[in-house]
């Protein structure tokens, strides 16, 4: 084969664990190590010595495109709201009643109003605030 060429068209022919490979492509750019070459699986970087090299022809599918397949995008339903526990419309009720409190005073208070311990009462502050 002659000189790589920026521009011309070649075959690179290696080995690999699964056997012998060839791949065509288009030489972008040679170094005294590297050739880079533009291939329908990316731009590849190969060093000079990891197979052979030979002159290839343009493939007849090289300037053609293929659109990606469209994606169809479909929107989930929302499920039906829940209807509130009585104890959490309880909570709802005594953080409704009670504005301006701060995250630990409502903690306390639940606990004591609603008769719950401090960490159930947490659970149910967090899950009221989204429906005060």
């Amino acid at each position: 084969m002659k000189a790589l060429a920026q521009g011309a068209f070649v075959r690179w022919t290696s080995i690999d664990d699964e056997g012998e490979f060839s791949h065509v492509g288009q030489v972008a750019a040679v170094s005294k190590t590297h050739v880079t070459l533009d291939t329908a699986h990316g731009v590849w970087s190969i060093e000079l010595d990891d197979g052979t090299f030979t002159n290839a022809r343009k493939p007849r599918t090289w300037n053609m495109r293929n659109e990606a397949p469209l994606k169809t995008v479909s929107r989930a339903v929302p499920a039906p709201k829940r209807e509130l526990s009585a104890r959490m419309l309880e909570v709802v009720k005594v953080v409704r009643a009670n504005p301006g409190l701060s995250r630990k005073e409502y903690v306390v208070l639940l606990a004591a109003e609603c008769s719950m311990s401090e960490a159930g009462a947490s659970t149910y502050y967090n899950t009221a605030r989204k429906h005060v």
